[in-house]
């Protein structure tokens, strides 16, 4: 029997070091950011950052979890059991608990520290300190559309609604991390509009510092439709996580980004070979309090795709993303 112990990093896993399955079907890896790790089956949903720690050639940022598995919430000070069999991510870096599938009923805390209960089976996801903010079943299917219903709390979560904010492979972060730190949207929860072939979301990137699935945008007028919850009105700074070749000629990867239906900014590419994704700026733009709706339109057709790993926007001056 494997037996979990408990290894303090802001989050906890409760993960033993260096075992594997000897059916060869899982193994121990460790967590971006962090000293534990979590035991993952060796699936397609397996997401490597590339990054080696320690004798360990790669760290991940999630994976489907190979054994029911307590995580400790440093925000809340309590603890989330997920559950064999669905899928976990972890925030990049930080080694902090992203989503999982609950494994047994929990009382947990949302934003403003009331207690949540959330129920085994139900998809829960929290901010980079560990307060929850979504905890909906499982969609008929295995995810995706749908929605209503549900109790919202009065730090201003659904618990119980239709359960259409978990597409596969994985479910979406929460959009604002705790207080005024940054707001991360990664690029694969887009919405997408008025694309064809060359538009769509990718499960994962062969390039390095890719962090799960990506937003493809290769069509001319093609657009990508996200929410964004601001904690503030005010001007943000966005960042992009980019990928380029530099095989195509400049601006054939440009896009229109609006903000609640008013075009914000233009961006164009330089065309350069990136190495991988990279952080780069692109502007300031302004958002309301609450909900926000960001909208990237590819220019025109050209030889190559907008692609986009996340963004990033924040109110602090100074701020460069990791």
């Amino acid at each position: 029997m494997r037996r979990n112990t408990l290894v303090f990093l802001g989050l906890s896993a409760m993960c033993t070091l260096g075992v594997t399955n000897t059916l060869a079907q899982t193994g121990e890896f460790p967590i971006d950011g962090g000293n534990s790790t979590v035991l993952c089956r060796l699936d397609s949903n397996l997401q490597r950052t590339g990054k080696p720690f320690g004798s360990w050639p790669t760290t991940v940022t999630g994976c489907t979890l190979g054994a029911d598995a307590p995580f400790l919430l440093p925000g809340p000070g309590v603890s989330v059991e997920c559950r064999a069999g669905g899928l976990i991510q972890f925030y990049p870096g930080i080694a902090r608990l992203r989503s999982c599938v609950v494994a047994r009923d929990g009382n947990l805390r949302d934003q403003a520290n009331a207690p949540v209960v959330c129920r085994a089976g139900f998809n829960a996801a929290f901010t980079d300190r560990g307060f929850v903010v979504a905890c909906n079943p499982p969609a008929p299917g295995g995810g995706g559309g749908g929605g209503g219903g549900g109790v919202t709390t009065g730090g201003g979560i659904t618990v119980g609604g239709g359960g259409g904010n978990f597409p596969p492979p994985f479910p979406p972060p929460p959009s604002v991390r705790g207080g005024r730190a940054p707001i991360i949207v990664p690029g694969e929860t887009a919405q997408l509009a008025g694309g064809g072939q060359y538009t769509s979301i990718g499960k994962s990137s062969n390039r390095p510092g890719g962090r799960a699935g990506y937003l493809y945008l290769g069509d001319g007028r093609a657009s990508a439709t996200y929410t964004v919850t601001a904690p503030a009105a005010g001007r943000y700074a966005l960042w992009i996580r980019f990928d380029d070749d530099g095989v195509h000629p400049p601006g054939a990867r440009s896009v229109e980004i609006a903000v609640n239906g008013a075009l914000a900014l233009r961006w164009s590419n330089e065309s350069r070979d990136t190495k991988g994704w990279v952080n780069l700026p692109v502007g300031n733009v302004d958002l309301r309090a609450g909900v926000n709706t960001v909208v990237f339109t590819k220019a025109a057709t050209t030889s190559a795709a907008f692609v986009l790993d996340e963004f990033v926007l924040s109110d602090q001056a100074g701020f460069v993303p990791q």
